[in-house]
């Protein structure tokens, strides 16, 4: 079971990302696989935010819906991840709140793996945070 942060899910729709190529591969390894990818509600909210603030929008909502097909589960930012998540910011007072929503979600939802281009996670010891290339390397 994964976790996608949404720069996976960006950057796999980007013609422009440098790693488009890499995250489309590891959205179709998972899919062919039958690997579970799981993200938060966060993602969905980040992925239009994103969209609304490049003027992207209609490109950003289609991103979000095939985004939905695509995971497994979408998990829910509830009391318990907005609990998990205060902890970590006082942990980690200088990560990004976004992606300690995405910490929390993971430690809350018992999800092992964090697969994000976010090199700041990698020092989190809450679970394994791997980039879509360090997965796709180690796979059997």
């Amino acid at each position: 079971m994964l976790y996608f942060d949404t720069n996976i899910f960006v950057y796999a729709a980007d013609t422009k990302s440098p790693y488009q190529s890499i995250t489309k591969n590891l959205i179709k390894y998972c899919v062919q696989q039958s690997v579970p990818i799981q993200t938060s509600t966060e993602t969905i909210q980040e992925i239009v935010h994103l969209g609304k603030y490049s003027k992207t929008l209609n490109n950003a909502l289609i991103v979000a819906r095939e985004t939905m097909t695509i995971v497994e589960q979408l998990l829910a930012v509830n009391k318990e991840v907005i609990q998990r998540y205060l902890r970590l910011v006082a942990k980690y007072p200088r990560l990004e709140s976004r992606d300690l929503i995405h910490l929390a979600s993971c430690v809350e939802f018992h999800v092992p793996l964090l697969v994000t281009y976010d090199k700041k996670l990698k020092h989190c010891t809450e679970v394994k945070v791997s980039t879509p290339e360090e997965f796709l390397n180690s796979k059997p």
